[in-house]
């Protein structure tokens, strides 16, 4: 079992749906590997390509990883 030690606030990223047009926000944990797109990237290098689903319309579409700010 996982202890949290000190909790921290999780990084969100903002991004509009490519269908419905909704603005999203959105964390890593929210993300999936996009599988199809695996011909396209090194798995090797760490560079995964990642997809979410638009809670009001369904529809999958390209999302970015976000990496923590200092």
């Amino acid at each position: 079992m996982i202890k949290v030690i000190e909790e921290k606030e999780v990084p969100r990223a903002e991004i509009t749906c490519t269908n419905c047009g909704s603005v999203l926000e959105y964390g890593n944990a929210d993300l999936v590997r996009d599988y199809s797109e695996d011909h396209n990237v090194s798995w090797y290098a760490g560079n995964y390509a990642y997809k979410l689903r638009c809670p009001v319309c369904g529809v999958e579409m390209s999302a970015s990883w976000i990496n923590k700010k200092d």
